[in-house]
C-alpha cells in the first residue's frame, strides 16, 4: 500500500500520527505500529489483536457450489455469464425460466448485443423467457404456455443448448448419442442429445446413462453454459 503519515505537534506534546491511504494493493502488510489488512481495507494498531469476526449462521444448503463445480462456476461468474439471481442455490434443480435467464446472459455476452426479439406466453411475462422465445431457443409446452417454474429436464437443457448455439452462430456438430438409455430419450430431443454429447457440452450421469427426464441443477446449467462460452 501507499500511505501518507502526518504527525502534528500540539500544545503539550505530539498528537497521535494520522494515516491516509493513497493507494490500496493486494496482500497484508505488518509494519512498525500499524497493520494494513487488504481483505478489509483497514488499518489498525499492530500492537493490538484484531477484532474477532462476527459470528454468522452457516449458509443454507446449496448456497455454495459443490466442490467439483466451484472452480468452473467461479470462472463463469468472472466471465459475466451468470445472472445475479443464479449465484446461489447451486445444487437445487434449475427451472425452465432460470435456464432462459442464463441463456440470455450467455448470448448477450458472446454477441455483445441485446436481444430485441420477443415472443410471449400466456403464463409468464418473464423478459428472459420472451427473449429466448423470440430467438426460437424455447418453444413452450403447448396451448401458448411455457411452464416457467417447471423443473428443467436434461433433455430440455440439451435441446435449448443446441438452439442457443445455432442462434449465436456456432452450431454444434452432428452426433449420435451413445448412452445405454438412448431409447428413453424423447424423439424431439434425440438429435440434440447426440449433438451436446459430440460437442462435449453434456455427458452422462454414470453407468453410461443420460437420464433424459432427470432434473438439471443450477450448477450443472452454469457449467454447461461455460463450456458453450468456451466453444464460441
Amino acid at each position: 500500500y501507499s500511505m501518507l503519515i502526518l504527525e502534528r505537534s500540539v500544545q503539550g506534546g505530539t498528537a497521535a500520527p494520522e494515516y491516509y491511504l493513497l493507494q490500496i494493493h493486494d496482500g497484508t502488510y505488518t509494519g512498525p505500529g500499524v497493520v494494513y489488512d487488504a481483505a478489509t481495507k483497514t488499518l489498525r494498531d499492530g500492537s493490538a489483536a484484531p477484532d474477532p469476526e462476527p459470528s454468522t449462521d452457516p449458509q443454507p444448503a446449496g448456497d455454495a457450489p459443490s466442490s467439483w463445480a466451484a472452480e468452473p462456476v467461479n470462472a463463469a461468474i468472472a466471465a459475466g455469464i451468470v445472472p445475479d439471481a443464479l449465484q446461489s442455490g447451486y445444487t437445487r434443480p434449475a427451472t425452465r425460466a432460470e435456464f432462459c435467464a442464463l441463456a440470455v446472459e450467455l448470448y448477450e455476452a458472446v454477441t455483445g448485443t441485446e436481444i430485441t426479439q420477443r415472443a410471449t406466453f400466456t403464463d409468464t411475462d418473464d423478459l428472459n423467457v420472451q427473449k429466448m422465445a423470440g430467438l426460437g431457443v424455447v418453444l413452450g409446452v403447448g396451448d401458448g404456455t411455457f411452464n416457467p417454474d417447471g423443473t428443467l429436464t436434461r433433455e430440455q437443457a440439451a435441446t435449448m443448448l443446441v438452439r442457443l448455439a445455432e442462434a449465436m452462430g456456432h452450431p454444434l456438430p452432428e452426433g449420435t448419442a451413445s448412452f445405454a438409455d438412448h431409447a428413453s430419450i424423447a424423439s424431439w430431443a434425440v438429435d440434440a442429445v447426440g449433438r451436446v454429447q459430440a460437442a462435449g457440452l453434456m455427458g452422462g450421469v454414470g453407468d453410461n446413462t443420460f437420464s433424459p427426464q432427470g432434473s438439471y441443477t443450477v450448477e450443472q446449467s452454469i457449467l454447461t453454459a461455460l463450456r458453450l462460452y468456451d466453444l464460441t
